[in-house]
């Protein structure tokens, strides 16, 4: 079953050969040389020892020389002996079931590159931060949540949402790298603490609005009754005027007509 997988995935993704995929003769070399160095550095007759083999130097050596000068970089082992090796912006471009590998070159070049990656200096980013530096991180991220919890006024809650902490370790949780594999149980912690806070946080949010509607209401029914007072007043004091008239009127026929 195995095998069968494994030709299924050579029939399905590997169509970098000319007449089967778009593709040229020069991209294919690049591709195998590629592969070839991604088992291990190679000395220059290895390498080509290596295309001779799998029938990939056809163009001859100096379609060869370009592709080499293109994709790899030569060290030099001592004043007689070097090696070339795979650029480092190259290694994205590795297959691990790549049709001409047999299972040992799968292994080695599954074990090279993991080793490049890890090691990789051209990469920046890979520079900022380390297995330690996340573990200092997450520790101090953890205390601040603690903080957070015995102190409502410290804030660290809205700083979290000002920059987006709730995405960024949600992101690494799903695709953590793995120089980070010793962090993940602290991560899981880290985003069970911060889920607690949006827990929280909503209960407040919740709590505000019945109040502000429960204040809401009060301030109606206040409003409803000083309306229904005022208008209890005005109908008694038009109702003395109107009996104060009344009597005005009686009283001036009761003189005049006697």
């Amino acid at each position: 079953m195995e095998e069968f997988l494994h030709l299924l995935i050579i029939i399905v993704g590997q169509r970098h050969e000319p007449g089967v995929g778009k593709i040229t003769r020069e991209e294919n070399l690049t591709r195998e040389v590629i592969h070839q160095l991604c088992i291990s550095p190679m000395a220059h007759s290895e390498l080509i020892r290596g295309l001779q083999d799998c029938g990939q130097l056809e163009l001859g050596s100096g379609d060869f020389e370009a592709v080499l000068k293109e994709v790899a970089d030569f060290k030099r082992g001592n004043a007689t002996k070097g090696n070339y090796e795979l650029k480092a912006n190259r290694l994205s471009e590795y297959n691990q079931f790549y049709y001409h590998y047999s299972k040992a070159d799968q292994c080695k070049s599954e074990e090279y590159v993991i080793k490049r990656r890890k090691l990789n200096d051209d990469d920046p980013k890979a520079q900022l931060w380390s297995e330690p530096i996340l573990n200092r991180a997450l520790h101090l991220i953890t205390l601040a949540c603690y903080e957070q919890e015995r102190e409502s006024n410290f804030e660290f809650y809205s700083k979290c949402q000002k920059f987006e902490l709730e995405k960024l370790i949600n992101q690494l949780h799903l695709n953590t790298p793995s120089k980070a594999e010793t962090c993940k149980e602290l991560l899981a912690y880290v985003i069970k603490l911060y889920n607690k806070f949006n827990e929280t946080n909503e209960q407040l949010n919740s709590s505000t609005i019945t109040t502000t509607q429960e204040t809401s209401d009060l301030t109606k029914r206040a409003q409803r009754k000083r309306k229904d007072l005022a208008a209890q007043k005005r109908a008694k004091i038009i109702a003395q005027m109107t009996k104060l008239q009344k009597n005005f009127i009686e009283k001036k026929y009761s003189i005049m007509f006697g």
